[in-house]
Parts: structure tokens; sequence; C-alpha cells
């Protein structure tokens, strides 16, 4: 007893309990913690697995796997720029183009090269590419689509896409661009892969620059 007579609450989390079982009362359990704990153990368990995927993706053998790509990439599109800078001629360069970027990457089972003529484009350097007409016109179909615009794009499953059928191409996956100037459409680069999802957007970016660099080659540039 303090002083006063007043008698002081027992501190704790089962005050309120401990008083009213001395008077007399009902007693109030304590709350359970089972479904609190195995929250918390869940929780731990799920941080566990991220943290385990987190050092998986950050194993140093991929990290400088990545970084090898991207410098072997860097390399070849400092070439393939160089190849076109010092060729002799536009139709030149697309065919330099072409081949150095089939030696170099494994992965593009075949590359052609369209030059635009009149109302088509017509095949003007071919490297593996599956059978195919020589001629397509560019007022309609995936080709056309990708002559009327700017970038270059990809198409992870052809498959998936009957119209490319009609240029030779009904399985794999392919990427495309547009050579393209102030006057107009000049070429489209076209690169196939007979696996699907052959591409990246590394893959789509290298391309671009392709694409634009063979733009500063042309006769009106």
């Amino acid at each position: 007893m303090s002083q006063g007579g007043a008698a002081q609450p027992r501190q704790g989390p089962w005050t309120a309990s401990a008083e009213r079982s001395e008077l007399g009362g009902a007693t109030t359990a304590p709350p359970r913690i089972g479904l609190a704990t195995d929250t918390v153990a869940s929780e731990e368990r799920e941080f566990e697995v991220n943290m385990a995927s987190m050092r998986e993706d950050e194993k140093p053998w991929k990290t400088d796997l990545a970084r090898k790509s991207a410098q072997r990439r860097e390399q070849v599109l400092h070439d393939v720029e160089d190849t076109i800078k010092k060729a002799a001629s536009f139709e030149d360069a697309l065919r330099q183009a072409a081949e150095i970027m089939k030696k170099k990457f494994a992965r593009y089972s075949a590359i052609t090269m369209y030059v635009a003529d009149g109302e088509d484009l017509a095949v003007h350097t071919s490297l593996d590419r599956p059978q195919g007409p020589d001629r397509v016109w560019s007022g309609g179909g995936p080709l056309a689509d990708v002559a009327h615009g700017h970038a270059a794009i990809a198409v992870s499953d052809l498959a998936a896409h009957s119209a490319w059928a009609g240029v030779g191409l009904a399985s794999g996956s392919a990427m495309v661009a547009p050579v393209r100037t102030e006057a107009g459409l000049w070429a489209i680069v076209e690169i196939w892969s007979d696996y699907r999802d052959a591409f990246t957007a590394q893959d789509v970016k290298l391309l671009d620059k392709v694409a634009a660099a063979l733009a500063r080659k042309t006769p009106a540039a």
C-alpha cells in the first residue's frame, strides 16, 4: 500500500484481468498469439525466398555474362557503323552490314536487305533466308507496316501472325527496321531467327542504330 491507503494498479499487460479476478469477476484469458506468430513466420519465409532469388540473380557469373554481352553488342555495332561509313556506296553498305551481323550473331539465322523500288520492296541482299518472294508490295503486308513506320520492331512468334508466311517467314521470330530519311523510305532490314522469342530489347536498339547508320549513307543524306 502506498501513502493515503489507495491501491496501486499492477503493471503489465494483464492488469485489468488480474484486478477483475481479485474482485471476484470473471477472468479474461490473454489474447491468442498463434495467428500472429504464423503470420510472422510466413513473412519471414517469404523474405528468405525473395533474398535467395535476389542472390541467384546477383551471382557474379550472371552479372559478368550480361556485361560481356553488352560489350560485345557495342563492339559489333561499332564495326558495322564503321563499315557502313567506309563503304563505297549505299548498296555496298547494305551488303556489308548484313554480312557482319550474320557472322557475329549466331541467333541471327538469316538477314535480308530490301530496297524500295517504285511501289515494291525488292530483295537486295539475302543471307540464308527461307524461300520467299523476291519482291513484295509496299502497300500491304507486314513489311509494308514497317515501311510506313520509323523504328525497329520485333515479332516474337511469327506462327501467330499468318501474314508473315506471305514473305516466307512462317515460324520463328523476326525483327525489322526501316531505313528512312526525310526523302522517304530507302530500304528495310529484316533479321530472322528460327527460334521464337530470339530477340531482346537490346537487339532491337542495336538494329535501330544500324538502320540510322545506313540512313546516313544514302545519297540523299
